[in-house]
């Protein structure tokens, strides 16, 4: 079990590890290193995605409901599903289009697609063999494809700051119940892990 204080640092130091992964994922692109670039470019958004996770319980503790602190763990630390939570983190963000269902749609899209993207990182590390194809990661990760992940993160970051700050390291605020209710109302329970 964790105390509010404890969760409050915990996205704190999250928050500020996506910081530093963004600016060492600079640093790199600008040195050419694209697949590494690309790679801590993704393990920021991961870290971001931490944030709603640790909020969620933050909320349920105030709120004095049951924590289930083993299945807390399991998705902070789990990279699939930090990927969920940061597709619903996205969601949440974009545009809303009530009259077709795009916005919804491009979740639904990014959630089928979160193994993939865990495997996307894994071949940003690693040599080996992804669809019958031999690499290095330096065949796979484009420098197209790094600066867009970085792009990616960074938008995520200004997100959190500008509308989610609360988040980061502060007391409850008042409304954090809603977001709780929000996460608790739409995600399927696959979406849960």
């Amino acid at each position: 079990m964790y105390s509010d204080k404890q969760l409050r640092e915990m996205s704190k130091k999250a928050y500020d590890n996506a910081c530093e992964l963004v600016e060492d994922a600079k640093i790199l692109l600008s040195n050419s290193r694209y697949p590494r670039a690309y790679v801590l470019a993704h393990l920021a958004t991961e870290e971001i995605a931490k944030l709603p996770i640790i909020f969620g319980v933050r909320v349920r503790l105030k709120n004095k409901d049951n924590i289930d602190w083993k299945h807390f763990r399991s998705r902070l630390n789990g990279h699939q599903s930090k990927l969920k939570s940061i597709a619903l983190f996205d969601y949440m963000n974009d545009h809303v289009d009530l009259i077709n269902d795009a916005d919804l749609d491009l979740y639904k899209k990014q959630l089928s697609h979160v193994k993939k993207y865990d495997d996307l990182k894994n071949i940003g590390l690693y040599s080996g063999i992804y669809e019958n194809q031999v690499y290095k990661p330096n065949e796979q990760i484009d420098p197209a494809l790094a600066k867009a992940m970085l792009q990616l993160s960074l938008g995520r970051l200004r997100c959190l700051e500008n509308r989610w700050s609360g988040m980061i390291n502060s007391e409850m605020p008042q409304n954090g119940y809603v977001f709780d209710e929000v996460l608790r109302n739409f995600q399927p329970s696959s979406t849960n892990s």
